[in-house]
């Protein structure tokens, strides 16, 4: 009987590990389609729909059990995998491939033990950038393991091994768990601190004790977590000490002691081996206290280490900050420096090499400038598709100065693109009511009245109350739409009634068909019915007045000033 070889292990397999994520593992599964040869998912106790939806979509789960510590969970999920390398994400997660067979030649010709990513932790539902890091989530699966109960951390799984790391392009990762909303809703907080607590208990020592004090940082306890770090600062193992220096400077620098925060910034250079990490951290000090010319000096060293890096800032203890980051974070802080067109020539620089979080301080930059039209080449709508939507609901979550012009000058540039009529509706406050005029009908022709401008104005809670009657009002009158009668209904009943003369007026104007509404939904007690009528009768409409300085007085009761008042009234509006 002849031999046949056993087939080759798959490439590239996704590791996940979850609890109760019906709510979000479809989204990450669905990314996953066409990237990996196999998903394995290690599910540590759900009690939804979570095993039934992972399974639905053909990954193969293995059922385990939760340990509260996610190096442990991170090893059983990559000792099931069958690939030669592992791609690592959460189920709150999405794995955002640039090019497939780009990525998968890289892998089969690489010598790394692991591929360092951009990983884009959202601030909202919409998917806006709130912060970037660097991490190692394409690993190379039988050289390397975790170690930690929280904060885990990559190691090669050969004794006195360096972990050789490369950096890719090809992958990001975009990831929603550190929304506020989420954090609290899963109790993520609490269940990070039993973590390290139980891990102090185990023996972890200062390693837990560090832990312990990020945690508590990133839940907004500060001074908890820098008794941690004064604690754990001293530690003989040096990642722990590099750990809370760098990690204590920070916190300290959001208590605004950033003039302590330098002694600790010293300290992690005689810690540290790698000055690049350092120069960042001391930037971010220096930024606090204002020191311009330092800051800049410390961020171009920064950069210059990470030049001869790969573009990546040398770090002793794994991952170091990406360079378009650091730049970004010098054109920004140069920006709140005044220093305008030098921050801008660094955020432009760091925009063409990918960064994200700059887009609303770039293009309100530009708008000063007068030279928006350098924003539009950036944003070529017709190029990198999914660059250009991260860009825009960047601009959405964080409007500021210039986006209503930068969204003319889009639309200039690329009449009819299907991106800029989505846009629009995301940014109805900033624009004028010409514009939302405009838009919405653009909206409508696209099918989408769903999304139409003038609707959210009307229940914006960022304008005020002329605008948005004036949008509901404009609803009613081109558009003959309910979401405005129910605007014009809900604004005029709470309206300041000594608006009521100019909103006649204006609605008279620009939408005589929403007047009648806007009258008799303003009227809501006899107060305000002599208000309204004489508002009326200001603009010669004395009739009107007539019959609603009536109606007024019939909606409750009218102390004798106010029927003085209206009496008054009566007799100058008599015919």
């Amino acid at each position: 009987m002849s031999r046949t070889s056993p087939p080759p292990a798959p490439l590239l397999s996704a590791a996940i590990i979850v609890r109760d994520e019906e709510a979000v593992i479809q989204r990450c599964l669905a990314s996953l389609e066409g990237v990996v040869d196999e998903v394995v998912v290690l599910d540590t106790g759900s009690i939804d729909r979570t095993v039934e939806l992972a399974r639905a979509t053909g990954a193969r789960v293995v059922e385990g059990e939760w340990y509260d510590d996610f190096g442990r969970s991170r090893n059983e999920v990559l000792d099931h995998c069958t690939g030669r390398w592992a791609v690592v994400v959460d189920a709150d997660e999405v794995l955002f491939v640039h090019d497939v067979a780009g990525l998968r030649r890289t892998l089969r010709r690489s010598r790394a033990d692991a591929l360092q990513v951009t990983v884009d932790s959202y601030r909202d539902d919409a998917g806006t950038v709130g912060m970037s890091h660097q991490s190692l989530r394409v690993l190379r699966r039988r050289r390397i393991r975790y170690e930690g109960r929280l904060h885990e951390e990559v190691r090669p799984n050969r004794s006195g091994a360096t972990l050789q790391v490369e950096r890719t392009s090809l992958a990001t990762i975009g990831h929603w768990g550190y929304i506020q909303r989420i954090v609290d809703e899963r109790g993520k907080t609490e269940r990070n601190i039993r973590i390290c607590e139980t891990a102090i208990a185990e023996g972890a020592g200062l390693r837990g004790v560090v832990d312990l004090g990020r945690t508590l940082a990133a839940a907004g306890r500060m001074e908890e977590a820098m008794a941690r770090f004064e604690e754990a600062r001293h530690a003989d193992d040096g990642f722990v000490r590099r750990t809370a220096l760098a990690h204590g400077a920070a916190a300290l620098v959001t208590l605004d002691r950033a003039g302590e925060a330098l002694s600790w910034v010293d300290a992690l250079q005689d810690a540290s081996r790698f000055s690049g990490a350092v120069d960042v951290a001391r930037a971010e000090v220096l930024v606090a206290l204002g020191r311009v010319d330092a800051f800049v000096a410390a961020y171009e060293s920064a950069l210059a280490a990470a030049a001869g890096n790969a573009g990546v800032v040398p770090h002793d203890d794994g991952v170091g900050a990406a360079a378009e980051r650091v730049r970004a974070d010098l054109g920004l802080a140069l920006l709140d420096a005044g220093r305008t067109r030098e921050g801008v020539a660094h955020l432009l620089e760091a925009a063409g090499e990918g960064a994200m979080r700059i887009w609303p301080q770039l293009v309100a930059a530009y708008h000063q400038l007068g030279q928006l039209d350098r924003v539009v080449v950036l944003l070529d709508l017709t190029g990198d598709v999914d660059r250009c939507r991260m860009v825009l609901a960047e601009l959405a979550a964080d409007p500021g100065p210039g986006v209503s012009e930068l969204l003319e000058g889009l639309d200039e540039a690329h009449p009819g693109s299907a991106m800029t009529v989505a846009f629009a509706p995301l940014v109805s406050d900033q624009l004028h009511l010409e514009q939302a005029v405009k838009w919405s009908a653009r909206a409508r022709a696209a099918g989408l009245s769903a999304h139409c401008p003038l609707a959210n104005r009307v229940s914006s809670e960022t304008l005020d109350a002329t605008d948005r009657l004036l949008s509901a009002a404009v609803l009613v009158e081109l558009f003959d739409d309910d979401r405005g009668r129910h605007g014009v209904e809900a604004v005029a009943a709470v309206v300041d009634p000594a608006l009521f003369a100019g909103l006649v007026e204006l609605v008279g104007q620009l939408a005589p068909a929403a007047l009648e509404l806007l009258v008799l939904s303003a009227v809501t007690n006899p107060a305000r019915g002599v208000a309204m009528a004489r508002a009326l009768g200001s603009h010669g409409e004395r009739d009107a007045a007539r019959e609603i300085l009536a109606h007024g007085l019939t909606l409750g009761h009218v102390d004798p000033a106010l029927r003085d008042e209206a009496e008054a009234l009566r007799a100058e509006l008599a015919p």
